[in-house]
Formats: structure tokens, C-alpha cells, sequence
């Protein structure tokens, strides 16, 4: 892949990108930080750590597909009942989406 594909793919992916490490700071600092105030107990605290990044990981993989899955279509049928013909130029690739959301999601978590 030459620099300037992987330049536009990471253009194309910052929405995922800021969004999965953004989220993934905020939501896991505030609940490890609850659950240590809580506990003290160091292992619950890094356990509950790891179950949050997994599952929100997944959660925010699965919304990112669904989302970019969704506009997708949408668009595609506003462009069919306008009587154009459905192009390639429509950016969201729901799949990679999901991926790259997920794993800056986890990235994010892990620091």
C-alpha cells in the first residue's frame, strides 16, 4: 500500500479513529476509577477494567457497523428514488469501520 492510500484510508477513518480512543478514555477512567473508589480491592479493579474495554469494545464496533451500515442504504435509496444511478462514491465501508473503532477503542483502554 503506497503513502498515499494509507494516508486518504486513515483520512477516511478519523471519525472512528478520535471517537473509539475519545470514548474509550472517558468511559473506562470514569468506571475503573468508581469501581476502585468502591472496592480498593486492585484486582477487581483490573479485572472490571479489562470486562469494560472488551464489552464496550464490541459495543462500539457493533454501532459504528450498523450506523455507517445504515447510511449507507439510506443514501443509496435517496439516490435510487431521485432516479440517479447508485455510485461508488460513497465513502462509509461499514465493516472497516467497525474494526477501526473497535480497536482504538481497545487501544484507548489499554492505556
Amino acid at each position: 500500500m503506497d503513502e498515499k492510500k494509507w494516508r486518504h484510508g486513515v483520512a477516511e477513518s478519523m471519525r472512528e479513529i478520535v471517537f473509539g480512543l475519545e470514548d474509550s478514555f472517558v468511559s473506562t477512567l470514569g468506571a475503573v476509577t468508581g469501581i476502585a473508589a468502591g472496592t480498593g480491592d486492585t484486582h477487581v479493579v483490573i479485572l472490571s477494567g479489562l470486562v469494560i474495554v472488551a464489552v464496550e469494545a464490541l459495543s462500539m464496533s457493533a454501532g459504528s457497523y450498523l450506523s455507517n451500515k445504515s447510511a449507507m442504504e439510506a443514501e443509496e435509496e435517496i439516490l435510487k428514488e431521485e432516479g440517479k444511478p447508485a455510485t461508488n462514491d460513497i465513502k462509509a465501508h461499514p465493516i472497516r469501520s467497525g474494526l477501526i473503532m473497535g480497536i482504538f477503542y481497545l487501544v484507548g483502554g489499554c492505556v
